[in-house]
């Protein structure tokens, strides 16, 4: 099989496989629809609780999603991990006429970032989990579940740095090999970086796209933004 075929197929399998990652982060986050968990009386009022009011909205969302959304959303997106990771190899070979030194660490940076990712994305599982016992529970117990899903967001948010910081250093690797110009994309791409239309897409989703719209992609712009950055690398290589 021809090198050019290789690089097209795993476009393909990478495109498919953040379009499955994104419905996962729907299934797992967008609490605003489907079926939802009913809220027990015991359960904590985030919004008027000052130590959890900074959090209130992710717990909010963890409250309501139910045990099956939680299980399907959480396993499918790390499920589809190894498929969406084979974007390395797109983004290498778009890379690789300006040297292996332009191509390797972009693609490398990537490897690094996505299962960081996976890890985040499966943590919700056990915090949606942990929420809705606590919302149960009463006395002792409360507490102890409590400071278990004040442990369990630490985590995310180291997580959540690491996996920031690779996904900056990616995109200014990327961007610095496709400005100089000897690459198989054009001079622009540069600034069609994930980070650039990241930031992009949650100004649109903020500003412009009506609310109504976007709770059916609630918690799925990281896999929206890559299945545009994969299909214009995909269309400037194929």
């Amino acid at each position: 099989m021809e090198l050019e075929t290789i690089t097209q197929l795993a476009g393909i399998v990478t495109l498919i496989g953040a379009a499955l990652y994104a419905v996962a982060d729907v299934l797992l986050l967008a609490h605003n629809i489907g079926p939802r968990q009913e809220i027990p009386v015991t359960a904590v009022d985030f919004g008027a609780n000052s130590q959890w009011k900074r959090r209130a909205r992710i717990l909010e969302c963890m409250s309501k999603i139910p045990w099956r959304r939680l299980k399907i959303g959480g396993l499918l997106g790390v499920f589809m991990t190894p498929f969406a990771m084979t974007g390395a190899w797109v983004l290498y070979h778009a890379l690789e006429p300006a040297g292996q030194g332009f191509a390797i660490i972009p693609a490398l940076l990537w490897l690094a970032a996505y299962p960081i990712g996976a890890f985040i994305h499966g943590s919700f599982i056990y915090l949606g989990a942990v929420v809705q016992a606590w919302n149960e529970a009463d006395g002792r117990a409360k507490l102890v579940l409590e400071n278990t899903v004040q442990r369990l967001l630490r985590v995310l948010m180291v997580s959540y740095v690491m996996f920031a910081t690779l996904a900056v250093a990616t995109s200014g690797a990327y961007a610095i090999a496709v400005a100089q110009g000897t690459t198989a994309l054009p001079q622009w791409m540069a600034a069609a970086n994930p980070v650039l239309m990241t930031i992009v897409y949650m100004l649109l989703a903020r500003c412009v796209v009506p609310l109504r719209i976007m709770k059916y992609v609630q918690g799925a712009g990281f896999n929206i933004v890559y299945i545009a950055f994969f299909g214009l690398l995909l269309a400037y290589i194929w």
